[in-house]
Formats: structure tokens, C-alpha cells, sequence
């Protein structure tokens, strides 16, 4: 884990798991570490800035204004959704 001071009111994580990508159970382990790490951090509160397309279900919500705005975005600048799949999307 690193921790960088971002400013005065902000700080930033970075957690970086190291595994055997060719372990089909070692890989199934870190997938659900940082779902579940990623979960937690929402649950505190604590908003990533960055997220991975798997877990983007985590932080989108179809209610908050931000992602409806970056929804349409999206949508209007890649009507065919070629650019990034699965990223912004509520489906």
C-alpha cells in the first residue's frame, strides 16, 4: 500500500496485489480481493477515482446526477459504444 498526499484534504491509496497470473485460483482470489476491497472503500465512504470495468456496477448509481451526465456523454460521443465498453454504462 502506498499512500500520497493528493493536497491538504485528500489522500490517495494505492494497493497493488502481487499473484501468479497463470493460478486460474490465485487469479479467482485477486479478482475477489478487490472487489471486496473496492466495496469497502464505497461502503466508507471513500470514493475511487479510478475503477476497473468489472467493477463498475460498484460505483455507478442510476439515481446520482454524475453518472447520468457521464452516461449521456457517452452516449453522444459514442453512440456505437466502441470506445471503452462496459465503462459508464447502467446496464
Amino acid at each position: 500500500v502506498t499512500l500520497n498526499l493528493m493536497h491538504g484534504m485528500t489522500l490517495e491509496g494505492v494497493v497493488s496485489l502481487d499473484y501468479d497470473k497463470t493460478d486460474p485460483e490465485r487469479v479467482t482470489q485477486a479478482v475477489a480481493c478487490i472487489r471486496a476491497l473496492n466495496q469497502a472503500y464505497m461502503d466508507m465512504g471513500a470514493t475511487p477515482y479510478r475503477m476497473d470495468i468489472e467493477n463498475m456496477d460498484v460505483i455507478l448509481d442510476e439515481n446520482d446526477t454524475f453518472w447520468k451526465a457521464a452516461r449521456a456523454i457517452k452516449s453522444a460521443l459514442d453512440p456505437n459504444g466502441i470506445i471503452a465498453p462496459g465503462r459508464f454504462n447502467l446496464d
